[in-house]
């Protein structure tokens, strides 16, 4: 792993670690929902910007290319803004939180290719992408309500659920498969 990739991971953990104290310490269940929800994305994210990069730098060191390149580039500003939302979420919730979900939009309307675990490089057609884009949208809509207090504990438990419900469509397979004998 190298140093980046290293230091990509790590500089998620003091915000993931914000989100969390703010789980136990909000003063309602709304608030401590919503930042249940960001915390499990900030941990999700910093596991997929590493991965990210890893599989960009094996790309890369397989075949360069022009689209490689812009996939880096665009990977590269998504974990900035993510960043940038994650931390300002620790602060003010809504608007950190607004930045993380519009960097997940930036990066699925604009990586043009995408690389499998071998390094292989594909396309990414933007009608393969959609679905993505209207479930990021749909947490920005609904992030947008929490904010103007139109049923917050409802926005809330959706959120929650939505990111859940992504880990355990991503993850769920290979950890039912680790548990067979």
């Amino acid at each position: 792993m190298s140093l980046l990739n290293k230091w990509t991971f790590w500089s998620f953990l003091p915000a993931a670690i914000g989100l969390l104290w703010h789980c136990f310490s909000a003063p309602s269940l709304p608030v401590r929902l919503l930042n249940l929800a960001f915390f499990l994305l900030c941990l999700e994210q910093a596991r997929m910007a590493t991965l990210d990069l890893q599989q960009i730098q094996l790309a890369n060191q397989l075949e360069p290319s022009g689209p490689l390149r812009r996939l880096r580039r665009v990977t590269l500003t998504t974990i900035g803004l993510e960043l940038l939302g994650f931390y300002s979420a620790v602060v003010w919730l809504t608007a950190g939180a607004t930045w993380v979900l519009a960097s997940l939009i930036f990066f699925n309307s604009f990586a043009p290719v995408q690389i499998d675990m071998a390094g292989i490089v594909a396309p990414r057609p933007l009608r393969d992408r959609l679905l993505v884009l209207a479930a990021d949208g749909v947490s920005l809509l609904l992030v947008g309500l929490w904010h103007l207090q139109i049923a917050p504990l409802s926005v809330s438990l959706t959120l929650v659920a939505l990111i859940a419900l992504y880990g355990g469509v991503k993850y769920g397979p290979s950890l039912l498969s680790q548990l067979k004998p």
